[in-house]
């Protein structure tokens, strides 16, 4: 996470395909606005693959809507050598809520 109050982004959230749809996801997400409105912000951010889409469905149903379009990611990196290890990475949907109403989705 990456917080510039009163916003905060959310980066890298993966749940691992067999561990999904049994509400890991939904869980950390809401832990990390948990964390978020601790820290004072207003926003959550996030991004996500376009081709996502139960990413995108649970996102939208923890009241996350789109804000832009990002046609290019940004390259993942080795952590040791700085080297980059992909390119090509696909596009991606900006995504945001607003945390004053916490309620929404579960």
């Amino acid at each position: 996470m990456a917080a510039t109050p009163p916003h905060l982004w959310l980066y890298g959230l993966h749940v691992a395909a067999v561990s999904r749809r049994a509400g890991i996801g939904r869980a950390l997400v809401r832990a990390a606005e948990n964390v978020a409105h601790g820290r004072g912000a207003r926003q959550m951010t996030l991004d996500v693959d376009a081709g996502e889409a139960g990413a995108i469905t649970l996102y939208e149903a923890l009241g996350y809507t789109v804000v832009r379009h990002h046609d290019r990611h940004w390259r993942p990196v080795d952590r040791r050598t700085a080297a980059v290890v992909a390119e090509g990475v696909p596009a991606t949907l900006i995504m945001r809520r607003s945390l004053r109403d916490r309620s929404r989705g579960g």
